[in-house]
């Protein structure tokens, strides 16, 4: 239920301590990072979708619920938008909080 982030710039994670990012109760299934941002979004098996911004912040930046399972989270090529997909079919879209 907790996301791990290593810090992979200069010399790389060897030696250092991981961000964790706890928040989901069920395992978390899908985790898609921003192409050029700073954003992660998780997403677990109970629907929880989470978007963090590692290393500024602990705390989710914002939390949603999807009715079924997280199956899916992809971020637009301009990493503007996130899509979250649930097992049941639903889709919701979310627009970056511009942190």
């Amino acid at each position: 239920g907790a996301v791990s982030v290593w810090d992979c710039s200069g010399d790389g994670p060897a030696g250092t301590t991981p961000i964790v990012l706890r928040l989901h109760d069920a395992p978390i299934e899908q985790l898609a990072y921003q192409r050029k941002g700073k954003l992660l979004a998780s997403g677990c098996g109970e629907g929880l979708v989470a978007l963090w911004q590692p290393g500024k912040h602990k705390a989710p930046l914002a939390i949603a619920v999807m009715p079924g399972g997280t199956s899916q989270l992809r971020w637009s090529p301009d990493d503007d938008l996130l899509a979250a997909g649930d097992s049941l079919g639903s889709v919701c879209v979310f627009q970056n909080p511009k942190t």
